[in-house]
């Protein structure tokens, strides 16, 4: 029957790269990875007014072209979509989404009588 495995992702790994599962009877399960060459790949921001599996995306490709990609469903706003050849046919993508995890939350003004207080003592500094 089918047999389960799992792997903790190899260091050198990156976005788009792909990963060689290897069984070697007894010396078990090898994980190789081959890395994608970065012109292989496209990258695209996903706009803050797109609307996951609606909104199109295009992008420019290295020669000039342009690829239009549906933006993913799992994908939101800020994400980036990566673009690698699909099994090397030309002129077809697979798109993986990276996500964007940056908290871009403005933080909380400070209380009046804190403010006042801290203007006071840089008034103070610069006398």
């Amino acid at each position: 029957g089918a047999q389960k495995a799992a792997f903790t992702l190899p260091k050198q790994a990156s976005a788009g790269d792909t990963l060689q599962i290897l069984f070697e009877g007894e010396r078990g399960w090898r994980c190789n990875v081959r890395k994608n060459s970065p012109s292989s790949s496209l990258r695209a921001l996903v706009p803050g007014d797109a609307e996951p599996g609606v909104s199109k995306v295009l992008v420019k490709t290295d020669g000039g072209g342009m690829v239009r990609v549906i933006v993913p469903k799992s994908a939101e706003p800020g994400d980036t979509l990566v673009l690698f050849p699909e099994g090397g046919r030309v002129g077809e993508w697979h798109c993986k989404v990276e996500k964007f995890n940056e908290d871009l939350t403005a933080p909380s003004a400070p209380a009046p009588a804190e403010d006042v207080a801290f203007h006071l003592r840089v008034e103070q500094l610069l006398q």
